[in-house]
């Protein structure tokens, strides 16, 4: 029986023009992962994007698609959903290799209908099954506190990367997401400079791979430096 893929689950936070979807099309795709997608599905409530999502033709494979869905309705996505389940669940029972499928959510964070902070959303329940439907969940956004309930955020993402963010929010993140036996405060320290913007670095950012057991493996300042600790490809 093959080895079933895992699904990375990653939040990628910060502000307007940070540079989130630069990092998701340039370093994740591109660079970090560095294998080929049978499918792609990027989902936004902006042109912005459309055309540096397009570069992604070369990330997948050669019969592979791109769908760029603006303003994505819930039936849509749920239907997404279910055929990408069907499939690699009929692959499954043929004991074959699995479709290499992503799912990006860019900002639709004030898409009420999408997110909801106070029960599960449907954005939230793909995010949370990723790693069973043997998929990449990706959620592009602004901020931190409320767009996902408490526990999801604390015990699902595989993965946070974090642009500018406001000192209350570094707090939150600290305080949901380090390992015991860390020195908090001096970690606060460390991410509030890491991701603020200086002279040389416009769009700074740093990385926390909730799979890594230590520390070390654990907070990467230097982005470039960080490969999860599982791959999928």
């Amino acid at each position: 029986m093959r080895e079933k893929r895992k699904g990375h689950r990653i939040l990628v936070l910060g502000e307007t023009y940070s540079g989130k979807s630069h990092w998701v099309i340039n370093d994740w795709f591109a660079d970090i992962m560095d294998c080929k997608y049978e499918l792609i599905y990027w989902y936004t409530g902006s042109e912005d994007d459309l055309p540096d999502v397009q570069k992604l033709a070369k990330h997948v494979k050669k019969n592979g698609k791109i769908k760029f869905v603006l303003n994505p309705s819930i039936e849509q996505i749920e239907r997404h959903m279910e055929a990408i389940r069907e499939v690699q669940k009929m692959l499954e029972q043929m004991d074959k290799p699995l479709l290499k499928v992503s799912f990006v959510f860019d900002d639709l964070m004030n898409e009420r209908s999408l997110f909801n902070p106070h029960r599960p959303s449907l954005i939230e329940k793909i995010f949370s099954k990723g790693r069973h439907d043997h998929i990449d969940v990706i959620v592009i956004g602004q901020g931190y506190s409320g767009f996902f309930n408490k526990s999801t955020r604390n015990i699902n993402p595989s993965a946070l990367v974090l642009y500018c963010l406001p000192p209350d929010a570094v707090s939150d993140i600290v305080s949901e997401n380090c390992l015991v036996n860390v020195d908090k405060g001096e970690l606060l320290t460390k991410m509030s400079q890491a991701i603020t913007p200086h002279s040389g670095n416009k769009y700074p950012f740093m990385v926390i791979d909730k799979t890594s057991k230590t520390p070390e493996g654990r907070f990467h300042f230097n982005g470039k430096s960080f490969r999860p600790t599982f791959n999928n490809c």
